[in-house]
């Protein structure tokens, strides 16, 4: 299933969570690759899974590079979620709908946003995609 946009979008620039973070991991921990900076605000596009959970809020997705299932109940915050995320925030009800059918690998389109934010889930996001279009995995 995919979400069509409803207008002509502008191009998306393919990122890869292989560019999120600087390699090796330095002294001072995790820090962004210059990439990521250099595309935040821009629309890019990113292919992952989505970070099933049993009680995410229906807005809130969490996009990771291979296939994870969180549990809340039995881990709390000590999860197998991995560094380079990308939490999802659907534009509209179609996309987060798109989101939500993709059973299996998918591509996200959407506007690039970069800092820590407080999410629904009670977890802070560095890495954000407002969704505006999603091609699962056939």
């Amino acid at each position: 299933m995919a979400a069509e946009p409803e207008h002509e979008h502008e191009p998306a620039t393919r990122l890869a969570f292989a560019d999120f973070y600087q390699r090796p991991i330095g002294p001072r921990g995790l820090e962004p690759n210059p990439r990521l900076l250099a595309l935040a605000g821009t629309r890019v596009e990113l292919s992952g899974f989505v970070a099933r959970t049993h009680d995410a809020p229906p807005s809130l997705s969490i996009l990771a590079p291979t296939p994870v299932m969180l549990d809340d109940e039995d881990e709390g915050l000590a999860d197998d979620l991995p560094a380079a995320v990308a939490y999802l925030h659907a534009t509209d009800a179609r996309v987060a709908a798109a989101i939500g059918a993709c059973r299996g690998a998918m591509r996200v389109a959407g506007r690039l946003e970069l800092g820590r934010q407080p999410e629904a889930d009670g977890r802070a996001s560095f890495v954000r995609l407002r969704a505006d279009d999603v091609q699962c995995a056939r």
